[in-house]
C-alpha cells in the first residue's frame, strides 16, 4: 500500500492517477496521519464498493461504541435501568418544550400587547 502526502497528491496528480489501478490502494496524509483513501472504481464496480465500503465503516463504529460502552461500564446496564433513562431523557425534553412555548406566549403577549390579529 502507498502512502501519499497531500502536497504529493496535488502536485502529482496526474501521476497518482495512472499508478492507481496497479497500486489498488493508496493512503493520503496530511502531517503523517492518515486522511483518505484511494481505490480504483468503475461504473461495474461503484454501487457494491460503496456499500462495502459503508458496512466496514458502520462495523467499526459499533466495534468503537461497545469498546467504549465496557470502557464506561455502561455494557452491564439491564433494560429497566435503560426505559428509566428514556423516560428521563423525555421529561426533561418536555420541560424544554414546554418552557419554549410559554417563554413564546409571553413575546407574543409583550409584543401585541395581548391583542389577537382579526381573521
Amino acid at each position: 500500500m502507498k502512502f501519499i502526502t497531500v502536497r504529493d497528491f496535488r502536485s502529482s496528480s496526474a501521476s497518482i492517477w495512472k499508478s492507481l489501478p496497479k497500486e489498488q490502494e493508496m493512503i493520503i496524509t496530511n502531517n503523517g496521519k492518515p486522511i483518505a483513501l484511494l481505490t480504483p472504481l468503475s461504473d461495474r464496480n461503484l454501487e457494491e464498493t460503496l456499500s462495502t465500503i459503508r458496512r466496514a465503516k458502520a462495523i467499526d463504529a459499533v466495534k468503537m461504541i461497545q469498546q467504549e460502552s465496557i470502557k464506561n461500564k455502561t455494557n452491564i446496564i439491564t433494560m429497566e435501568e435503560i426505559n428509566n433513562e428514556i423516560e428521563i431523557s423525555r421529561k426533561k425534553m418536555k420541560v424544554i418544550l414546554d418552557t419554549n412555548i410559554i417563554v413564546t406566549a409571553k413575546e407574543f403577549i409583550l409584543v401585541t400587547g395581548g391583542m389577537f390579529p382579526n381573521n
